[in-house]
């Protein structure tokens, strides 16, 4: 534009700037989603790519005919890698129960963990009832086993009952010892004797239940345990509070290890 001398010239196109179309802004936004949606779900895609592998290597050297040391030697890191896990699974239900329910408010927290047992509890019982329905409907094992060890095998499983089932689960809520409670669990078992009558010179076969402590975590007396722990703390508030920011840091530590493992 042309002027006096205090004019100065301003360039027209410099203030016109064509806004983008709308159609790249759509382009843009869909790449930027997509590459945050492959960040996010990167493990789980690796570990689908994984199970693939796993399947179409395990398939592969079946034709090698591997002896059982090289399939030992194969199998290794994944016994370790499991290994690791296991040992972070009491950890991580500790901290994650305590931490959550210790952070609510007394009313919430007495709800929450309520609901909570009454869940695992009934859970566990279908679980506990599908199993014997089903073994009962459908025999599963070898028969011959049976034919072989039959009267050995009736006299300790044949008198199990129902009943039997549900009683050890609510004996596995209430551990008389936490720390056993951790690699133990109770189960009831049936114990054939003979017991003899002198006078009468006859045998008797007497069949007593037995309750005895066999190798596995109690899941179920630690997650009544740990509940039961949080919803005190919860209630207590300021009392409590330096146990739950202990609980609270061993959360966020345990889920950080958990997932470097995953890695």
């Amino acid at each position: 534009m042309g002027g006096g001398k205090g004019d100065e010239f301003v360039d027209d196109t410099s203030l016109c700037k064509i806004p983008p179309s709308k159609t790249s802004q759509q382009q843009r936004k869909t790449r930027r989603r997509k590459k945050e949606l492959f960040r996010e779900n990167i493990l789980l895609l690796f570990t689908i790519f994984s199970v693939f592998a796993g399947f179409g290597i395990g398939f592969g050297l079946r034709h090698l005919h591997l002896t059982q040391r090289e399939i030992d030697l194969i199998g290794f890191p994944g016994e370790i890698f499991m290994n690791i896990l296991k040992a972070m699974i009491l950890p991580l239900i500790a901290a994650s129960l305590v931490s959550g329910l210790s952070q609510l408010e007394a009313k919430q927290s007495g709800w929450i963990g309520l609901f909570a047992l009454i869940y695992y509890s009934v859970t566990m019982i279908l679980a506990v009832v599908t199993g014997i329905c089903l073994v009962l409907l459908i025999h599963p094992g070898d028969p011959s086993i049976k034919k072989e060890y039959g009267s050995k095998l009736d006299n300790t499983t044949a008198d199990i009952s129902a009943l039997d089932k549900l009683t050890d689960v609510l004996r596995n809520m209430f551990p008389d010892n936490i720390v056993r409670a951790t690699f133990q669990q109770i189960e009831t078992e049936y114990v054939s004797k003979n017991v003899s009558n002198p006078k009468l010179g006859t045998f008797t076969v007497v069949t007593s239940s037995v309750h005895k402590y066999i190798d596995g975590m109690n899941s179920l007396g630690l997650i009544v345990f740990f509940i039961a722990l949080g919803l005190v703390m919860g209630q207590l508030g300021d009392e409590a509070k330096p146990l739950a920011d202990l609980f609270i840091s061993l959360d966020k530590v345990i889920i950080a290890l958990v997932s470097i493992v995953m890695w």
